[in-house]
């Protein structure tokens, strides 16, 4: 059914409909918008924000010896919506960091 499969909005970054979370993980983590790590990495000092999408950490990156902010991302199936703003916002982000180092 081609309403089963249309994507969400004309961002090819968006869930497809139909998609499981873990394909849309592995296919967003291919594409460079979203990176996962393991928790032990990290030492978290302090919750920055908590949202619909998930949580935005503030954090010792251990290996590295930085201070960075973290951001979870909440289940798929209970904040869609919010989920796309965030991938959105992340691209974004991204592109704009690509654009600031030329």
């Amino acid at each position: 059914n081609e309403n089963d499969e249309s994507i969400i909005s004309s961002s090819k970054l968006l869930t497809i409909r139909n998609e499981t979370k873990d394909d849309y993980l592995e296919r967003i983590s291919k594409k460079g918008i979203i990176t996962s790590f393991c928790w032990d990495e990290f030492e978290i000092i302090e919750r920055l924000h908590m949202g619909c999408s998930g949580e935005v950490l503030k954090a010792k990156w251990k290996t590295k010896n930085i201070i960075i902010v973290l951001k979870t991302v909440a289940d798929l199936d209970e904040a869609d919506s919010d989920n796309q703003k965030f991938i959105k916002n992340n691209q974004e982000f991204k592109d704009n960091q690509e654009f600031s180092k030329e």
